[in-house]
């Protein structure tokens, strides 16, 4: 064993042993021997080179808190820097660091790409470790953190940019941001802790590919614990457990200087165009914003910037029940047209937050409700077993999705999918000139008015028919426009359509009618026709087996 003291290195932090570390390292190499590091300070101020195969390690370095400044070095292996050096050089092949303290380097090592650079049980004070500009060349690889601690207020964030295939296990951050990563790939961060983080976030993700999070504990963190910018993809966000973010306020308790966005008030921010990023598994937990009271945070599990379009996640399996003190979702500008969720959420009642889920669903969120409620509406993906409940909507809030059973705004709901109308007997419109359509006439009870229901249709075409679909009332009066019919490739093939249609609660009449277009006034239109097959109109999902013979 080399034992750096016995070799010259002088203790108290005054005098530079560059020299004599770079000896350690030199010899270590040659022979193999370990390098010791005994308790004391030591102070390098140049650069170690040539490390391959050398194994570094000091004694009883893990310092997570410390209440008075010396703390750090007392009973430990400290290395401090010069301030301004950049400690291991970009030569790095093989190393492994155990047990010892870093502080007042400008970085740990140069851009680099060794076979393995692992430190374990080390702690680093108030100085970034690794940092790859977006905007220099260089990156780094194959660097792993293990049992290390980073308790750093005197900076932003401990590690920035471009990290290759990297690990960070069972570590602790406090203070600064932990990662402001851009353009990092395979990377794995998991079982660490984040906590009295005094930042806008913990983690964030700027074009990154095929990184893990998992695992981990975020803890009072001032603003997100982790934000999803652009150009990310193949994320895996997974086991994670969130308390406390997004409260706004130091770990001093002192507010944010600017304060944060509302966005910020959230466990998540995502941003978008997003490919294949994975939300799953994880427990949000609020809860009291200082260790004895104040108020719950966050506001939000998710937030979202309005600006960003193209956000497509997955969000499954996730415990967000009585995670957020306001909603599970806040849109900045309420633009939810801009973000889609695959989910296959179920929940016990019916909250906004299962409104707000559902807003973005790609899929179907299922949620049983036997209580008296008050949403802003029923999105189209909800589905509400509603055994005898009773919701009431919003001003303005519309039925887009299902509700079987129980009253919506005083109205009885089916119980189950009912067929409303079917017509099986096929039914052809010539377009001409003045005019051409198929009209149907459907019954709407008075107690399904604000419903939706869902039309499906069998059809033909030939020529270049108008396709319009309109649903009007007695009077003749347009009620709603659908989609037009897709055009068919020929006049053998069969075209299927559904859509759903929301019968708005201010209708009072019995009958709707169902107008589709061969043609209005153009006067091309000779030779144009639609021919439907079967129409179905109903509540709920479901067609009859007589419609659904008449498919090819």
């Amino acid at each position: 064993m080399l034992d750096v003291r016995e070799l010259g290195a002088v203790e108290g932090g005054k005098a530079d042993c560059t020299a004599v570390f770079q000896e350690a390292v030199d010899r270590a190499k040659a022979t193999g021997d370990k390098i010791f590091v005994p308790i004391g300070t030591y102070r390098i101020e140049g650069q170690l080179r040539g490390l391959d195969n050398v194994f570094i390690e000091g004694v009883a370095s893990n310092k997570q808190y410390w209440s008075q400044e010396d703390d750090f070095a007392t009973g430990a292996s400290v290395l401090v820097g010069g301030g301004a050096n950049v400690l291991f050089a970009e030569d790095v092949q093989r190393a492994t660091i155990d047990n010892l303290c870093f502080t007042d380097f400008a970085k740990i090592a140069e851009r680099t790409s060794p076979r393995s650079m692992r430190f374990r049980n080390c702690s680093f004070k108030n100085m970034v470790v690794l940092d790859a500009p977006s905007g220099e060349k260089g990156a780094y690889h194959n660097f792993r953190f293990f049992g290390c601690d980073f308790t750093n207020y005197g900076i932003d964030v401990t590690f920035k940019g471009r990290i290759i295939d990297s690990v960070w296990k069972d570590c602790t951050f406090v203070g600064a941001a932990a990662f402001d990563l851009v353009q990092a790939k395979a990377n794995l961060i998991a079982h660490n802790r984040f906590e009295w983080i005094d930042r806008s976030f913990a983690i964030a993700m700027y074009a990154c590919e095929y990184n893990q999070i998992i695992e981990n504990f975020f803890d009072r963190v001032m603003g997100n614990a982790i934000v999803l910018r652009q150009g990310n993809r193949h994320i895996h966000v997974s086991e994670n457990l969130f308390n406390r973010c997004g409260s706004g306020l130091t770990s001093g308790g002192k507010p944010a200087d600017p304060p944060l966005t509302e966005t910020a008030h959230a466990f998540i921010q995502l941003y978008g165009e997003f490919e294949n990023v994975s939300i799953q598994n994880n427990v949000f937990c609020r809860g009291s914003s200082g260790d004895r009271g104040g108020e719950e945070t966050p506001k939000y599990v998710l937030s979202k910037e309005r600006n960003i379009p193209g956000c497509l996640f997955t969000f499954r399996g996730n415990l967000t029940e009585s995670a957020c003190t306001d909603r599970l979702l806040y849109v900045d500008g309420e633009q939810y047209g801009k973000m889609s969720a695959d989910t296959d959420a179920v929940f016990s009642a019916l909250t906004e937050d299962v409104v707000d889920l559902a807003r973005i669903s790609r899929g179907p969120v299922t949620v049983y409700n036997s209580a008296a409620v008050k949403v802003t509406e029923i999105p189209l993906h909800l589905i509400v077993h509603n055994a005898g409940g009773r919701i009431k909507l919003a001003p303005g809030g519309i039925q887009a999705g299902l509700v079987y059973g129980g009253r919506v705004n005083g109205r009885p709901r089916y119980s189950r999918d009912e067929i409303l109308f079917e017509s099986v007997e096929p039914s052809r419109a010539e377009g001409k000139a003045g005019g051409s359509r198929l009209v149907y006439e459907v019954p709407v009870p008075r107690s399904m008015s604000g419903a939706p229901h869902t039309l499906n249709l069998l059809y033909r075409t030939g020529g270049k028919p108008d396709g319009s679909v309109e649903l009007c009332g007695e009077d003749g009066r347009v009620l709603l426009k659908l989609p037009p019919l897709p055009p068919l490739a020929g006049a053998e093939e069969q075209g299927a359509y559904t859509e759903t249609i929301v019968v708005s609660e201010g209708y009072l009449g019995q009958m709707m009618h169902l107008h589709i277009y061969a043609s209005r006034d153009q006067p091309d239109a000779a030779g144009a026709w639609v021919e439907v097959e079967a129409v179905s109109v109903g509540y709920g999902r479901s067609v009859s087996k007589t419609f659904t013979d008449r498919m090819r």
